[in-house]
């Protein structure tokens, strides 16, 4: 443990010297007048914590890509870490990934996975943060040849003992690179919400209910007026294929044509919030229906991980929302 704190550590040096790289994933910037003493020391302590978050990001990506996927990857997952694999049931817990990636991942062909971060954040109390960005899985088969699948991914942080580890995390193969944010987006320099302290457990709760009256809304209403409705202002959804969606005014034109018959729903089943209450995350199961010209249902199963912001009013809107298939459930 206190070796990856000294890793990360040196990370963020680099990231303080390096002010201005061109990839803006580890830039600590101001905007803050310099005057006002206060409010500079307010905004650094948060911008350090963010920092430190990326740093931990960029830390899991080296560790994944020199000591493989089932190694490098758990390293810096939790316990019960949520793990959200294209093509299979919500994975739970530290061990059972480690299983999973060693049976998904396992021989002749070789494989390199790496990520590039896009942008991140943390809580205003510093206990939980996220991050996303685009992945590079390289596959060497046997006779030297490789393919590279590009891809996107979403980490859901959280802080014990001056160490993150990965609460919940979703990885998206895509069939190129996926396309980089707008020229200036909002999210590139963060967002947390605004804090409304409270109890952990009251505001999990919250986190469910309100995930579930989304799902209520898509169910009434569809899709075209659901996710419009629960998106913030700079929030992103991380589509299938090589699509990423950025902004409400692009989000909602995404689903303007969505069919109302076309019902997708879904259970939120994990949450997690600091005792800031500005910033939390949600895990389930979601069902898609869509009516055949026989009264039958064509019906697929996904999971999905959103990352919630609070909003000035109190009301939590999404910054980030990703999942991908499931099997059918067992049983």
């Amino acid at each position: 443990m206190r070796k990856l704190l000294v890793i990360a550590l040196i990370l963020i040096g680099t990231a303080s010297r390096a002010g201005s790289e061109a990839d803006g994933t580890l830039r600590f910037k101001s905007g803050v007048d310099e005057t006002n003493s206060a409010a500079q020391d307010d905004f650094d302590r948060h911008g350090l914590q963010r920092d430190i978050l990326l740093a931990f990001d960029r830390l899991h990506s080296d560790l994944t890509e020199r000591r493989g996927i089932v190694d490098g990857f758990v390293t810096l997952v939790a316990r019960d870490v949520l793990y959200l694999h294209a093509g299979a049931p919500i994975i739970q817990g530290r061990d059972e990934t480690r299983d999973f990636l060693a049976m998904v991942f396992a021989g002749p062909s070789s494989f390199r996975l790496r990520w590039s971060t896009m942008t991140g954040d943390v809580s205003e109390d510093g206990r939980l943060g996220y991050t996303i960005g685009w992945t590079e899985l390289t596959i060497t088969a046997p006779d030297g040849r490789t393919t590279v699948q590009h891809g996107k991914y979403v980490s859901f942080w959280r802080k014990r003992q001056g160490i993150w580890r990965v609460e919940a995390y979703v990885r998206n193969p895509s069939p190129g690179p996926p396309p980089p944010p707008p020229e200036g987006f909002p999210l590139l320099a963060g967002d947390h919400g605004i804090p409304q302290p409270g109890e952990i457990e009251e505001t999990r709760a919250q986190l469910l209910e309100n995930d579930a009256q989304f799902s209520k809304l898509s169910v009434e209403q569809g899709r075209a007026v659901a996710f419009p409705a629960y998106v913030a202002e700079d929030g992103v959804q991380v589509v299938g294929g090589g699509q990423m969606v950025f902004g409400i005014e692009d989000i909602t034109r995404f689903f303007s044509g969505a069919p109302i018959e076309q019902v997708l729903s879904w259970t939120p089943m994990f949450s997690d919030a600091p005792r800031s209450g500005d910033l939390g995350f949600t895990v389930g199961n979601a069902i898609f229906r869509i009516p055949q010209p026989d009264g039958t249902f064509l019906t697929s199963y996904s999971k999905y991980l959103t990352v919630w912001a609070r909003q000035k009013d109190g009301s939590w809107k999404y910054l980030i929302d990703a999942g991908n298939g499931s099997p059918p459930p067992t049983g």
